[in-house]
């Protein structure tokens, strides 16, 4: 039951680290020393320009001091499928779609592998994915475009339209805002609610539950929270009189003509061409799990293909503007992008930032370019990512239906590396693919040797009864032939409980966060159990009976 830092077939990534990881994998070049080499530039602005002085006294615009060749590109574009196709043999993962975009159009859209080993149905750039945490970036625009309707703004708070709605401290309560939300500076603990979801409980449940969670350091902090955007995205659906899901596809997806895209996993469902999740096992990549997301969807429930998703970035990359349409306005787009949250401080003097915009990540890569990035991971079979270099209109995605290793934010760096500076500057695959190895361990996944002369447990019966706190609510422990029997949850799920050592036992809990035994301890004395699971915050994993 040691659990090694190696990433064996049956082991799986953490989820609280692996989306902190995720959520600004593509930045993680930066951080890896990749050679700087070229200056900013902008598509299609010659150097002879690009040093006037502005007439009003503004700043003078974004300038080159060497441009990025056409030719470089469209290279870079010519060696994806190769890209692509190592990467793919090198980890085994089952199916990718990939696009690009540059200079408004879409370049480069082609799918790879196979959307189910069991059928060997084939992955083209209409085939659904789900994006787990690009969901994020998509849910800021449709936002963002209330925002320009006037619906509401990013810094109002978002209690004014989320009735009943409370955190712990009431100041924050008052004033947490969209974009406190959106930018993770909220207080609220990092990941807050995941394991409520994994239990099986829905969006309301889950959001009028935050308030037993402590808060700490309102808008100085970075904790990384899906349903604290989650509570932020159902306050602007509350203002508009609409559900998320309808509001979304009004607002965005519609408009966009992103026919294949959705924030409903049952709508998801429908989609005949559609890639399923796949996991490595001892066995080889099988089919294992299946994720509704619809308890957090702003955060982490959108489906979409490689060709919907293209269609997005050149939005984003138009100022917000599709087909003519303004649908985002130049000071909300500015708004979203800019940085209101220290995600990744610099680790030494000569090193680059990372920031949490709105939905967004930001940083400065290699070549001094600003890029716009989201990488996403469901540890039941699926890694995303997507890069935004504006400089030169340019933009990748990348969707897989595998277990996250790395291989999605590979595939972007190297082929930016080859658009911007004409060679690969790291083994981007087998950096990330050792990055990702840094995040194997399950919340309170037990490390520890089993006692070679564990003491007895009391009487079965010692343990049983009703046990309950604020946060989780009821869970009950019975006793089934010779072994306790946990029922936690509202639909009344059982799970089977093993004794460990003493009062000690343990059982592996469902869903993201879940996979791997994790303890139960009851204090007889003090009449509490606690699920080492449930209490990454503590003392939300302690009952009382």
């Amino acid at each position: 039951m040691k659990i090694t830092a190696d990433l064996s077939p049956t082991q799986h990534l953490t989820p609280s680290r692996l989306f902190r990881l995720a959520a600004g994998a593509v930045g993680l070049a930066a951080l890896l020393g990749a050679a700087a080499c070229n200056s900013t530039s902008r598509a299609g602005t010659p150097d002879s320009d690009s040093n006037d002085a502005n007439p009003n006294g503004e700043p003078p615009p974004v300038f080159a001091a060497w441009q990025v060749p056409p030719e470089r590109i469209d290279t870079a574009i010519e060696a994806l499928p190769d890209i692509v196709n190592r990467a793919m043999g090198d980890t085994g993962i089952p199916g990718m779609a990939v696009a690009v975009v540059h200079n408004g159009n879409i370049v480069f859209a082609e799918g790879f592998g196979t959307t189910d080993l069991n059928t060997g149905a084939p992955v083209n750039a209409d085939t659904a994915f789900q994006l787990a945490s690009l969901s994020k970036s998509i849910s800021a625009s449709v936002i963002s475009a209330k925002v320009t309707k006037g619906t509401i703004a990013w810094d109002d708070p978002i209690v004014e339209h989320l009735p009943g709605f409370q955190l712990a401290d009431p100041y924050v309560t008052a004033h947490v805002s969209y974009a406190d939300m959106y930018s993770h500076r909220s207080g609220l603990p990092g990941h807050i609610g995941d394991t409520l979801e994994d239990l099986g409980y829905d969006r309301d449940y889950i959001l009028d539950h935050l308030q037993y969670a402590p808060i700490t350091e309102f808008r100085a902090k970075n904790e990384y929270t899906n349903f604290g955007i989650t509570a932020a995205a159902q306050a602007v659906a509350n203002a508009s009189g609409m559900s998320w899901d309808d509001l979304s596809r009004t607002v965005l997806y519609k408009p966009l003509g992103m026919t294949r895209t959705t924030s409903s996993y049952q709508e998801f469902l429908t989609q005949h061409n559609r890639a399923l999740l796949h996991v490595p096992t001892e066995n080889g990549w099988q089919t294992r799990h299946t994720r509704d997301a619809d308890a957090q969807s702003p955060a982490g429930g959108v489906s979409s293909t490689a060709n919907d998703f293209a269609t997005w970035m050149n939005f984003i990359l138009a100022g917000g503007k599709h087909d003519g349409d303004q649908l985002i306005n130049s000071a909300t787009l500015a708004t979203m992008l800019s940085p209101h949250s220290s995600k990744q401080p610099p680790g030494s003097l000569d090193s680059r930032a990372g920031t949490d915009n709105l939905g967004f990540n930001g940083s400065v890569n290699s070549t001094a370019r600003q890029t716009f990035n989201h990488s996403g991971a469901f540890n039941m079979g699926t890694g995303t990512t997507y890069t935004l270099v504006p400089a030169e209109n340019l933009g990748i995605v990348v969707l897989t239906n595998g277990f996250p290793l790395g291989a999605a934010e590979a595939i972007a760096a190297e082929f930016l590396d080859l658009a911007l500076v004409g060679a690969n500057t790291q083994p981007w695959l087998k950096m990330y693919r050792e990055a990702f190895k840094n995040v194997t361990a399950i919340p309170g996944a037990i490390t520890e040797p089993a006692p070679l002369n564990p003491v007895p447990a009391k009487a079965l019966s010692s343990y049983t009864g009703q046990w309950s706190n604020n946060f989780v609510g009821r869970a009950n422990v019975t006793v089934k032939g010779d072994a306790l029997v946990l029922e936690i949850g509202p639909n009344g799920e059982t799970y089977p409980v093993t004794h460990w050592d003493g009062d000690k036992f343990f059982w592996t809990a469902p869903g993201e966060n879940g996979g791997e035994p994790t303890f139960i301890t009851f204090d007889l004395v003090a009449d509490t159990m606690t699920i080492a699971s449930l209490n990454q915050t503590p003392p939300l994993g302690v009952f009382t009976r």
